[in-house]
């Protein structure tokens, strides 16, 4: 995998051509002199009649870059660029000429496979019949780990010789606006998950709530003795830590609070409560993903009113598919 800063060089590549054929377009007319860079601040309204035409030209090139960037073809991605396009990173770094653009594209390529490009947009502006500026965000996701990154992007879009190209993209950092943007690198969770070890078994379900911003998660614990335990735990995110944290309540009348921590792959929880006599327990809870389908858990130490425990031992947990 390459570097931070690649890894949002390319997304905003990808942004540059995705964002009006994935998220819509909204045009407005505009007269006043506008900067590669400025974002567009202008109320969207409906698509002027005059210039439909250039928006599904620009839109078709950039329904063939989506299939070039999903394949991994860095010379047609390239090509939607003008001769003399430039590319300028978050950084400050630039890419000028179609070459440059698929060298980086092709590097980037060789490391990284399957991505997913998701967009919003939030304008597309004509200010002559042969320039047209749009901003948005956009989304680039890693399906292996559930990682992505959120930037704005500002492009100028150049009539040339008939054809619409890229004559200039410019990126900026942005920090995700809602809570179901902070979560969204625990998405993987979502849906139903079973585990047993022996006469003990364990069934999970999980889905977003409440407007998508936090997920809620349900479980039911069967022993050997016939003994059913049920709890709920509600995944949210702290913007003044700046971290995922969680509350877990349990059929007992126990509940806890978890923070979360990403290592790697591997989430770490940090976890503090009361049981439902009151006695105090604290863990540390280990969820790491295998692949799409399983994922393991295990809790290490634990201590209850200061006393400390074994660790559990290791549990694979596995996705429950639908039935057809």
């Amino acid at each position: 995998m390459k570097s931070q800063c690649n890894w949002n060089r390319v997304l905003f590549l990808a942004a540059a051509l995705a964002a009006a054929g994935a998220g819509g377009f909204l045009a407005v007319r505009s007269t006043g002199p506008v900067h590669a860079a400025e974002p567009i601040k202008v109320a969207p309204s409906p698509s002027d009649p005059n210039t439909a035409e250039d928006e599904k030209a620009i839109q078709k090139n950039q329904a063939g870059y989506l299939r070039a960037f999903n394949t991994g073809d860095a010379k047609a991605l390239a090509a939607f660029f003008a001769a003399d396009g430039e590319f300028v990173d978050a950084e400050g770094k630039s890419f000028k000429g179609r070459s440059a653009i698929e060298k980086e594209f092709a590097s980037f390529f060789a490391e990284t496979k399957g991505l997913k490009l998701e967009v919003t947009t939030d304008s597309l502006r004509f200010v002559s019949p042969l320039v047209a500026l749009e901003s948005g965000t956009s989304r680039l996701t890693r399906p292996s780990d559930g990682e992505s990154n959120v930037a704005a992007y500002h492009i100028v879009h150049a009539k040339r010789d008939g054809e619409w190209q890229l004559a200039s993209v410019r990126e900026s950092a942005q920090a995700s606006s809602s809570s179901h943007e902070q979560l969204r690198s625990l998405e993987w969770l979502v849906g139903n998950w079973a585990s047993k070890n022996g006469a003990r078994s364990m069934e999970i379900s999980c889905e977003w709530a409440v407007k998508r911003n936090f997920l809620l998660r349900k479980y039911v614990i069967k022993g050997g003795d016939n003994a059913t335990k049920t709890g709920m735990q509600v995944i949210g995110w702290d913007p003044v830590e700046g971290t995922v944290v969680s509350w877990t309540f349990d059929s007992d009348g126990g509940f806890s609070t978890e923070r979360w921590a990403k290592e790697g792959k591997r989430w770490i929880l940090e976890t503090a409560g009361v049981s439902h006599v009151g006695a105090e327990v604290t863990a540390t809870y280990f969820l790491t993903p295998i692949d799409h389908d399983n994922f393991t858990w295990q809790s290490t130490h634990r201590t209850l009113d200061q006393v400390p425990l074994a660790d559990t031992a290791l549990v694979k947990i596995t996705r429950v598919k639908a039935s057809k």
